[in-house]
């Protein structure tokens, strides 16, 4: 006959067994004779509150306290040991319970203490070997059904004793993690299992051997709730303005109006439909990128509220964000020439210097006109912008002739510069002014002042001609001939003495 080998270790399992029984039944009854003197305890603490005799009187409850404590450890003591078993016994209460492994588990334990020369080493150790493996597997699974905040993470424990196989854990959903061994005796071992954030409710159970826990389920408290906001605004095309992104943890929205903004929504857990809908109640579609992670496209074009509605198995939650367009504002207008009213020039011809500036762009100088107070006014154009400049300079002549005005009457015209708003375009006017065409007495005087005016410029001229020729006269005459016409002139006034 071969000697043995090695034994399996079927006795330490059995020992291991054996001991978890018994630290079981101490820990039963300890907790128990622990809530009994408790009690005493308060009552006697309540009679001292209740019924004052003295220091003498407390003693006595003290020593009374103390024996009943005692007699409470002793009777628990009692009852531990009526509790738990002989090992024999517990050898023999195993083969009561699974009549299939009979005296199997006996004789393997008595084979493996005690060495035999009459017995074949492989035949003891076939005879161990089926013995643990017909032990009860036995799983104990904390923390079994759960309630969790969304995004906590879990560890799931398996006590296993009977095997060191080691468990598997069956999810609902999801990857299921490989047990993490955590170590214990051959009796029982320990193994733990790490669930990533939870964000969704699931049922689990776990297995080993031929041994399933039964299901437990992980629920997850409150209602589901939007944690980031991820917005990207698109303006419209004519804005040309660059695209912007922004997060926040609400889902507020304000843009120029027309803007088409992308959002993106994660929330605490996992969805199984999100509804959106615009200010007026029209429907926006809303895309599952994840469980968590659902994006759709608002248009920002009215005034409101725009509303989530997040669906999980459990329940629906409504939330409501504010949505506010931002109108483009109207350009800017400065009129350099006219400076004020203006009477009609000749040629009728009108110069015209205007000055424009907006935040987004230019598209049109116009020129209104009224011939009357009650009239419509009358669009001429002056400018249209290429490429919609935010700022313009135009410099030009508007020709009044088609307006037919005749002496006498007037209109009134003022200017107009026009953004590139596609929705509706801004506009800025400037001042009104009035062109006035003169009456005939107006225009009879004023011919008859420029004539007047002319006539006294030429005597003026004359005048100063008439000085010229005589300075070049005098500057001409020898001083002779000048000295005899003075002698003659002095004659002359001698001979009228």
């Amino acid at each position: 006959m071969t000697s043995r080998a090695t034994a399996p270790p079927l006795g330490t399992v059995l020992k291991g067994q054996y001991d978890a029984l018994r630290r079981a039944a101490v820990l039963r009854h300890a907790l128990r004779a622990s809530a009994a003197i408790a009690i005493l305890i308060t009552l006697a603490v309540a009679l001292g509150l209740a019924w004052r005799m003295g220091p003498s009187g407390a003693w006595t409850r003290l020593g009374l306290l103390a024996l009943a404590a005692l007699a409470l450890l002793a009777l628990a003591c009692a009852r531990v040991r009526a509790a738990v078993p002989t090992f024999a016994s517990f050898l023999d209460g195993i083969e009561s319970r699974f009549p299939d492994l009979r005296s199997l588990i006996r004789n393997a334990f008595d084979l493996e203490r005690a060495e035999s020369p009459h017995t074949s080493g492989e035949l003891a150790a076939a005879l161990r070997d089926q013995a643990a493996r017909r032990l009860p597997v036995t799983l104990v699974v904390e923390p079994g059904s759960v309630k969790l905040s969304p995004g906590a993470t879990l560890s799931i424990r398996a006590h296993v004793t009977g095997t060191q196989s080691a468990p598997r854990l069956e999810r609902g959903g999801g990857h299921a993690p490989a047990a993490v061994d955590e170590g214990g005796t051959a009796a029982n071992h320990a193994w733990r299992f790490d669930l990533p954030p939870i964000t969704r409710e699931e049922d689990y159970r776990v297995r080993v051997a031929a041994v399933a826990s039964p299901g437990y389920h992980i629920t997850l408290s409150g209602e589901a709730q939007p944690v980031s906001f991820e917005v990207e605004y698109r303006a419209p095309s004519y804005a040309r303005l660059p695209i912007q992104h922004g997060s926040a943890t609400r889902g507020d929205l304000t843009a120029l109006y027309g803007t088409r903004a992308a959002v993106e929504v994660t929330f605490d857990r996992d969805l199984t439909a999100l509804d959106a809908r615009a200010p007026g109640g029209g429907a926006v579609r809303f895309t599952a990128r994840s469980p968590r992670r659902w994006s759709g496209t608002l248009a920002i074009e009215r005034e409101g509220e725009w509303e989530l509605a997040a669906t999980t198995p459990a329940a629906a939650a409504h939330f409501r964000y504010a949505i506010h367009p931002i109108a483009d504002q109207p350009p800017v207008i400065a009129v350099r020439i006219p400076t004020g009213d203006l009477d009609l020039p000749d040629g009728q011809a009108i110069p015209l210097e205007v000055l424009g500036q907006d935040d987004l762009g230019l598209s049109a100088l116009e020129l209104e006109v009224q011939r009357s107070g009650d009239a419509a006014w009358q669009r001429v154009p002056i400018a249209r912008f290429e490429g919609e400049p935010r700022e313009a300079h135009v410099a030009s002549h508007w020709d009044a002739a088609p307006l037919g005005l005749l002496p006498g009457q007037s209109a009134t015209f003022r200017f107009a510069l026009y953004d590139n708003n596609v929705f509706g375009r801004g506009v800025a006017r400037s001042g009104t002014y009035t062109l006035r065409f003169p009456s005939l007495n107006e225009l009879y005087k004023a011919v008859s002042d420029r004539q007047e005016t002319a006539q006294g410029s030429l005597e003026k001229v004359a005048d100063q001609a008439r000085e010229l020729q005589k300075k070049r006269v005098s500057t001409r005459r020898p001083s002779g001939a000048r000295s005899a016409t003075i002698c003659r002139r002095s004659c002359a006034s001698c001979s009228s003495w």
